[in-house]
């Protein structure tokens, strides 16, 4: 209606009028809070809970501790987070969401832009390197150990010591990592710790390289070994690799020692007839560690294996295998031990299987799937001493 004037009134519950300043104050608040949208704050010291501020939405982290969740905020906010060092970002099915779904090893200039769900559950929407070209970050050098524990601040690392691994700790499913070592140890192949090389230890050497890849928290396979001097690894392609040495035939009575933790021992054997064995026989002189023993054809691929065993006391020793038919042929036996205590008499000549020439190959305990049988020196047929045997 023409003049007339509507005046609009502001109460709270009881009725009371509100007055211009305390819209105006609530007005400001608000606009206040818009303008933190897009505002930097003071930089955050990192913290295992990382605390946000109030002063903004765009942080820098300072600081190298590892973050494992952030403050909470109401659901559909956002922030930016620029990480000032290096320090692990842990993801988290629930309250961290990270892309990939695993932790990730920040670089100074690093940049996450993280969404909040609610009720301190966020989701890292974006995640920018500094350096979008860069691939790998070395960390420190770790020490070997049985279990040897992955650092945090790379995912490359120079191992270095003597120590058997049989382990990683500190694994992520879906790590990628990579290792160099710095001399000689022994990676020993195990449940959890998958080597590439059909189950055979591997017996590492200055400089060789190794990369690895986490299934679980506590299971890790290789997925490529590269030996420093080029060469193929042992058992790279079937289980074994070619031999180190030929040792000549060893006079009846004498006894063997394996030059090196985890060597195995291949005898020549001679089959002059179709025939079925079930047990393969050594006489241990000393007793010491894990011993295998194992049957092969003339081309190298394990038939029959004992698998790995505790080293019988002394004395002669028949271990049972799966009932196996042996064709007339050359065939090998296979004697392998993780360790150089235990030594094995040799026998006298009464066996017309066997043959004294022994072929050593490294790193390959237990006996393994096969290995690259060398031409042996002089007969293999004729009767003399001999290591291991068969029994029908």
């Amino acid at each position: 209606m023409a003049g007339t004037t509507t005046t609009l009134a502001l109460t709270t519950n009881d009725n009371t009028d509100n007055s211009l300043t305390a819209l105006t104050t609530s007005l400001n608040a608000s606009m206040s809070t818009l303008d933190r949208q897009f505002t930097q704050g003071a930089a955050i010291a990192s913290a295992a809970a990382l605390a946000l501020g109030t002063d903004g939405n765009y942080f820098h982290v300072t600081g190298t501790t590892t973050i494992t969740s952030l403050t909470t905020w109401n659901a559909g906010r956002h922030c930016v987070l620029i990480f000032d060092g290096a320090l692990t970002f842990t993801h988290n099915a629930t309250t961290l969401i990270l892309p990939g779904l695993v932790n990730i090893l920040t670089v100074a200039g690093d940049r996450a832009i993280m969404y909040t769900e609610g009720s301190g559950n966020w989701r890292c929407i974006s995640y920018t390197r500094a350096n979008a070209r860069r691939e790998w970050v070395r960390g420190a050098d770790i020490a070997s150990a049985g279990t040897t524990a992955i650092g945090t601040d790379g995912n490359f690392f120079d191992i270095t010591g003597t120590t058997t691994i049989t382990a990683f700790s500190g694994l992520v499913n879906g790590l990628v990592f990579g290792t160099r070592f710095a001399g000689i140890l022994v990676l020993t192949h195990a449940a959890g710790f998958f080597l590439p090389n059909a189950a055979a230890n591997i017996t590492t050497a200055a400089n060789d390289t190794a990369w690895w890849v986490a299934l679980s928290t506590t299971t890790v396979r290789c997925i490529s070994y590269v030996k420093a001097d080029g060469t193929a690894l042992v058992a790279a392609a079937s289980g074994a690799g070619t031999p180190r040495a030929v040792l000549n035939a060893l006079g009846s009575g004498s006894t063997l020692a394996l030059s090196a933790i985890n060597d195995c021992v291949f005898q020549p054997l001679f089959i002059p007839g179709n025939m079925t064995i079930t047990k393969i026989a050594c006489q241990v002189a000393v007793s010491s560690g894990n011993m295998s023993l194992a049957i092969y054809n003339s081309a190298g691929t394990r038939l029959g294996t004992t698998g790995a065993i505790a080293t019988p006391a002394a004395g002669a020793t028949w271990q049972t295998i799966t009932s196996l038919a042996l064709t007339a042929g050359q065939h090998f036996i296979g004697l392998s031990a993780d360790n150089t205590t235990a030594t094995f008499q040799i026998f006298s000549g009464a066996s017309v299987f066997d043959s004294g020439t022994l072929v050593v190959v490294g790193t390959a305990h237990p006996a393994p799937a096969s290995f690259t049988p060398p031409t042996i020196p002089g007969s293999v047929t004729g009767r003399g001493s001999y290591l291991v045997g068969v029994a029908l």
